[in-house]
């Protein structure tokens, strides 16, 4: 164990570059990775979203694809042939999406050592 006198970097910002900040507190919410995870394997319609994620409220799930969408993460869009909206990751989505899936498959791998 360390004997450092140096502060602790914490996550709300201490010592860590701006985008991590914003990143890490925009995936901190909850269902935010859970529909990045969703919209970085294809694109996907509203209703599909709602079905993957039954325990999610619409009003929650509407917010978070606005967020979303908002920050540059997902994109909205109307397909030909197709009555839906679908949603999809856009190539910033995808590349944070990457370490969430490293994460969720770690993290399910332990889960039944830690318990």
């Amino acid at each position: 164990m360390s004997s450092s006198t140096e502060p602790l970097q914490t996550a709300t910002g201490g010592g860590l570059p701006e985008g991590a900040t914003w990143a890490l507190n925009l995936l901190a919410r909850p269902w935010t990775p859970h529909l990045l995870l969703l919209l970085a394997q294809r694109p996907t319609r509203y209703r599909d979203l709602h079905t993957a994620l039954p325990a999610m409220s619409t009003a929650v799930l509407t917010g978070r694809l606005r967020t979303l969408t908002d920050a540059g993460l997902v994109c909205r869009r109307l397909v030909d042939g197709d009555p839906g909206v679908h949603y999809e990751a856009t190539a910033v989505g995808a590349a944070l999406a990457r370490p969430l899936a490293n994460l969720a498959a770690t993290a399910a791998t332990l889960y039944g050592v830690a318990r």
